[in-house]
């Protein structure tokens, strides 16, 4: 404690003090005892600063009150005051601060006014501002405190005699004073702040505004938004503070809004939070400064869809539960004539996290298999074995999960023979069966067709026809499926990819080139050599006719026959042979057409069809010097153009007798 006084002639102060005697019925007021701490309300939580004094009392009197300069001490000189007493100040701060308080004690006599400061130091040190004199009055009140954090003065009380208070400031009249001791204690309150922030989670960048009501002195109404561009097209903050609050208990509560949940509350300092009544309160001590945040999400959705591949009626179960209820849906996909069950189902008012969908019904024993789980959004795991698809869910996200469900297909391998065969062709394949044997003939020992049924959809195969023994040799014309495979003739494969339900068929098609060349004496036959093929000359294609004289001649007929199963072109050659002189000359109908036929290329019949014919009159002509006994021979052949190796080769002989 610091004391300064006033310089008094200590022997005068002790006679004056023996001679005055104290006014009838003036109190004494001895230093008052440690002030205690505040009684908190009931239910509020405990105050923060602990073991702040008890506010005392604020005794009032009116602005224009006077003191009796004369009560209690005699006036003995005029202009020398030998009454004194000592006068302290305190100071109790809300919050306690250990800075520095500055007062000042005005003293006024008549036109003076003395002005002094006194600094109390710490709450626990007050300072002692002197001595007040007789016959002086004097005005104490605050200028400045710690930071100017100290904004209001709370209350002022004083003990002592001949003192009062008005408002914020203590005065004090030294006249007559018996008292040893003079105290004011001033009650300094450091004014507390709340400030309301709102976060909000949303995908958009356009947000929208939340209201806010409240109750509790000094707070009200407010709106707030958490737009990404700050003040917004609402031009509304994203924070509200109020300032300059006293101590007791606010209370904030989030007007709820469509689309959105507040899913959290936190405050700097302990409070009622509850989430289902977007409240939150608090208890403000004094010189504290609070924020509290509300979180505001938006909410999202999931649509659980079932696509089953073709439609169909059958009815399938879905657990829901993390986005229930329902916990279970049941959904088909039979197309809009159907049942009139949905194939979908929307879950809306979600909040962000993990959810999990599980296809519940199995559709495999009805030949139906998951082939996918299709989510738009973030999968944190998926599995087709088990059916289930956990998805991550954002704020305000909007998700679609497809169970895509297909049917399982076939297919079918068929082997064409032209014409119709006894000739085995084998085929791998990469399904089941991974060999197999077909033929065209009809007789049972192979089949003419195989089918792989249940064949999952999406998955794919490759079937490979062998190459077939016999001769002359067999060709594969071309591949054919149904649904438009890719084929490849040069490799004898089809490849082969099932859609749901879809039942493939291709069919392989392979063509024996059989040309027949067959001869005859006359038109009508009749004709040698049906059925026998040789590339050479054989005694039962081979037709002699004689010429009997010079400038006589003899005709023959060759039937030219497309024995294959698909129109051909046939091209006809001769190669002659022999001494005889004879003139040989080969017409179609009445077209002569021995230079072709005689020609490396030969003559084309095209576009003979399976099983056509076509003739060619070959005519020896005897000339005036053949002798008897010559011979002379035409070897016909008659060749596949789209197999050279298929020929057939018949003899037209003339002999001079």
């Amino acid at each position: 404690m610091l004391v300064v006084r006033k310089v008094l002639p200590v022997l005068l102060s002790l006679v004056l003090v023996a001679v005055l005697a104290a006014p009838a019925g003036a109190e004494v007021s001895d230093r008052p005892s440690s002030p205690t701490a505040e009684a908190v309300p009931e239910g509020e939580p405990a105050p923060a600063p602990a073991g702040l004094p008890t506010r005392a009392p604020t005794v009032e009197a009116s602005a224009g009150a006077e003191f009796n300069p004369l009560a209690g001490c005699p006036f003995l000189f005029p202009f020398l005051s030998l009454c004194t007493t000592d006068f302290i100040v305190h100071v109790v701060g809300r919050p306690a601060s250990t800075g520095d308080f500055v007062f000042r004690v005005r003293e006024f006599d008549g036109a003076r006014q003395i002005s002094s400061e006194t600094r109390v130091a710490t709450e626990a040190e007050p300072a002692e501002s002197g001595v007040l004199s007789a016959f002086r009055s004097y005005r104490i009140d605050l200028v400045g405190s710690p930071g100017s954090a100290y904004t209001e003065v709370d209350a002022v009380a004083c003990t002592g005699q001949l003192q009062h208070v008005v408002g914020d400031v203590a005065f004090v009249d030294a006249a007559g004073v018996t008292a040893s001791l003079v105290e004011c204690t001033f009650t300094l309150r450091d004014p507390g702040s709340i400030q309301v922030r709102q976060v909000t989670n949303s995908p958009s960048s356009d947000r929208p505004a939340f209201a806010y009501t409240t109750t509790g002195s000094g707070v009200s109404a407010f709106e707030l938004d958490n737009d990404e561009l700050g003040a917004d097209r609402t031009s509304l903050p994203r924070t509200r503070t109020f300032d300059g609050l006293a101590r007791g208990r606010r209370t904030f509560v989030a007007t709820p809004r469509a689309g959105f949940r507040l899913t959290d509350i936190t405050c700097t300092v302990p409070a009622s939070i509850d989430l289902d009544a977007r409240r939150a309160s608090l208890f403000l001590f004094d010189g504290q400064d609070v924020s509290c945040t509300f979180t505001q999400t938006a909410l999202a959705s999931v649509r659980v869809t079932l696509d089953v591949r073709p439609d169909n009626p059958v009815d399938v179960a879905f657990d829901t539960t993390s986005l229930g209820p329902p916990s279970v849906v049941v959904l088909d996909d039979d197309g809009p004539a159907g049942s009139g069950r949905p194939n979908t189902r929307l879950f809306s008012g979600l909040l962000p996290g993990n959810h999990t969908i599980t296809q519940g019904t199995d559709l495999s024993g009805q030949g139906i298999d998951l082939r996918s789980i299709a989510c738009n959004g973030t999968v944190s795991s998926s599995s087709l074995a088990t059916r289930t698809v956990t998805l991550r869910l954002d704020a305000g996200e909007d998700l679609v999960c497809t169970f895509r469900n297909e049917e399982r297909g076939s297919i079918s391998i068929v082997e064409d023979s032209l014409p119709d065969s006894a000739t085995d062709y084998t085929y791998a394949s990469t399904a089941s069966p991974s060999t197999f044997t077909l033929d065209d003939d009809g007789n049972g020992t192979f089949p003419r067709s195989v089918t792989v049924p249940a064949v999952p959809a999406g998955t794919r195969h490759v079937i490979t026809q062998g190459v077939p023994p016999g001769s002359p040799p067999w060709r594969l014309l071309s591949i054919t499926c149904n649904t438009g495979e890719v084929t490849d003739v040069a490799t004898r494969t089809a490849t082969v990819t099932v859609d749901a339900g879809e039942d493939v068929t291709c069919t392989f098609a392979n063509a024996q080139f059989q040309p027949d060349a067959l001869i005859a004496p006359a038109a009508g036959g009749p004709f040698a050599g049906d059925e026998v093929r040789s590339p050479t000359v054989v005694a039962a294609q081979t037709l002699v006719k004689s010429v009997s004289a010079a400038g006589r001649q003899t005709v023959m007929f060759v039937r030219v026959q497309n024995d294959s199963g698909i129109t051909d072109d046939l091209i006809v050659r001769t190669a002659e042979s022999g001494q005889g002189l004879f003139l040989v000359s080969y017409r179609r109908g009445t077209e002569d057409i021995t230079a072709a036929v005689l020609s490396p290329g030969g003559f084309v019949f095209r576009g003979v069809p399976p099983g056509g014919e076509r003739v060619v009159v070959v005519t020896f002509l005897a000339q005036n010097a053949s002798a008897p006994g010559s011979a002379k021979n035409a070897n016909l052949s008659v060749t596949s153009a789209a197999a050279p190796a298929a020929t057939d080769v018949v003899r037209a002989r003339a002999e001079r007798t």
